[in-house]
């Protein structure tokens, strides 16, 4: 595009742990002004899936506004270990300033943008600082996530801080929601999921069926965590987000600003309740909601032919594994589908390595567990005169014996790119497009289909489709096309912007998008 003819505003909106099949299973729960409108007005990939195995909030979020896997990012998972150092820290935490972009290895959109126009102003907010953070760049204008202690927006000492932050929280305020009831909206006509299912997590008061109430926001903890897991959270996101539009005047002159927003109380949620609940459902239906009037927002403020609004999200998420072979029980089948804990696994490569090279006098020869990685310690290899590289062959071995685990590689697998036969090439490619030399574990590991890691009701973080598959949508600024069934994947994001933008990003994943433009 010209200059002239450059989007005003972009905006980036990322519904955490919003699998790809879900804006067409929820359809019928939806009105025709929010989704449904973007769908139709715009134009819907609707088969978008990462290429890479790594699928949770900080890789993805990495992804989306770089156009790069964790293999250029450096962003691994939401916890990070380096080899060279040997430190871990979340993927966003910093010694200096508390939080940072400093581990992101790459630019994002809005660091091109602005090394171009110094005058656009990138802004970006979510409720996890790892999504605001990843999506932001190195040099956004502003960078704000939720405090779950002063149930407020913040930021930190690496950014500017915005001159009305303090008049944004007393505007738009999470407080208001204290003792708020959460009731159903989608009609029984219309066949939602049954609410009361036994595999379920539950509300801060111990009910996993609709009405929900919301703990009083005197109860802080619990309040947060009811209020991040409803649709009122979405809603107070959003009214934040049209006021930072108004006190920045984004997109309202010729030059190019951009909004991220991550609406992280969808994947909340969803890790209490799963994604087959009618929690989720009822989520779904509340964003649409929030959505329809954001649009308006955008109409009417920007205008149409000059805003450019995306929807996506960081990963897609697993059935509860109990529950989907509990569901086959009636019809006289199994699925092979559970849950592994991380002190079992761990017991079993001790024990391994134990037997291999004698008993260390350290209680472990593993330093850090954080699937999909596993460190070794290498004063216990040492003790016991083995080589890091030698154990981790020995851990790889013991992982595969593990029935919930489908892939154990070792880091010079990894480094080499020679991956074993028996691993599809699909799922190598994902694998090696998710490591990173400096911060991948000495082995590198993920579960068979269906089984996850953990505690939570239901997760994600693997190769396969339900993990990797996302929506797509762009909308505004000419933009049409309807449903588009080419196969996309969210690295094709940022390419995609930054031609509208007249920007270049190179060394990427992705590749711009032939989207349709109406005349």
């Amino acid at each position: 595009m010209r200059a002239a003819e450059r989007p005003r505003l972009v905006v980036v909106i990322s519904y955490d742990q919003l699998r790809g099949d879900m804006p067409t299973t929820f359809a019928r729960f939806v009105s025709q002004h929010g989704f449904e409108r973007v769908k139709r007005e715009g134009a819907w990939f609707d088969a978008c899936y990462y290429d890479q195995a790594a699928m949770m909030t900080a890789p993805g979020h990495a992804t989306l506004l770089t156009g790069c896997y964790p293999h250029r990012t450096g962003i691994t998972g939401n916890d990070l270990c380096d080899r060279h150092t040997k430190t871990c820290s979340q993927s966003v935490e910093d010694a200096t300033f508390g939080t940072a972009p400093v581990l992101l290895k790459v630019p994002a959109l809005g660091d091109i943008l602005r090394a171009n126009s110094p005058r656009s102003k990138v802004v970006s907010m979510a409720f996890k600082d790892r999504a605001a953070v990843l999506m932001g760049g190195h040099e956004p204008t502003y960078a704000l996530w939720f405090d779950t202690d002063s149930l407020a927006f913040v930021t930190s000492s690496y950014y500017q801080r915005p001159p009305w932050l303090n008049t944004l929280n007393d505007d738009v305020v999470a407080r208001r929601y204290s003792g708020f009831t959460w009731r159903t909206g989608i009609a029984d006509s219309l066949r939602p999921a049954y609410d009361d299912v036994l595999e379920e997590g539950d509300f801060s008061n111990g009910s996993r069926t609709f009405p929900h109430q919301l703990a009083s926001a005197d109860q802080r903890e619990a309040f947060a965590l009811d209020f991040l897991s409803s649709p009122f959270s979405v809603t107070y996101l959003f009214d934040a987000a049209v006021e930072v539009m108004r006190r920045e005047q984004l997109g309202q002159d010729t030059i190019p600003d951009i909004l991220a927003i991550g609406v992280s109380s969808t994947d909340i949620l969803g890790h209490q309740f799963g994604p087959d609940s009618r929690e989720v459902q009822e989520m779904y239906a509340g964003c649409d909601t929030t959505l329809a009037r954001f649009i308006n927002v955008l109409d009417e403020r920007v205008g149409r032919a000059n805003y450019v609004l995306v929807i996506t999200s960081d990963h897609g998420v697993a059935p509860i594994p109990e529950l989907l072979a509990r569901q086959a029980e009636p019809q006289g089948t199994t699925v092979d589908a559970g849950r592994m804990r991380g002190a079992d696994v761990r017991r079993t490569i001790d024990s391994a390595l134990s037997a291999t090279y004698g008993t260390p006098t350290r209680s472990s020869w593993i330093s850090n567990f954080i699937p999909p990685s596993l460190f070794l310690d290498s004063a216990t290899c040492a003790e016991r005169n083995v080589t890091v590289d030698a154990a981790a062959v020995t851990v790889a071995t013991a992982m595969r014996s593990i029935h919930g685990i489908a892939y154990a590689i070792t880091h010079e697998e990894l480094r080499r790119g020679i991956l074993a036969d028996t691993i599809p090439s699909s799922h190598a490619r994902f694998i090696l497009q998710a490591f990173h030399d400096e911060r991948s574990g000495d082995v590198v590991f993920y579960p068979r289909e269906y089984w996850i890691f953990g505690g939570n009701v239901a997760t994600h973080g693997t190769p396969y489709d339900y993990d990797r598959h996302v929506p797509l949508m762009l909308f505004g600024a000419g933009i049409a096309g309807g449903r588009i069934g080419d196969r996309v994947a969210p690295v094709d994001i940022a390419p995609t912007l930054a031609t509208m933008l007249g920007l270049q990003l190179d060394d990427v994943d992705g590749t711009p998008l032939s989207v349709v433009t109406a005349p």
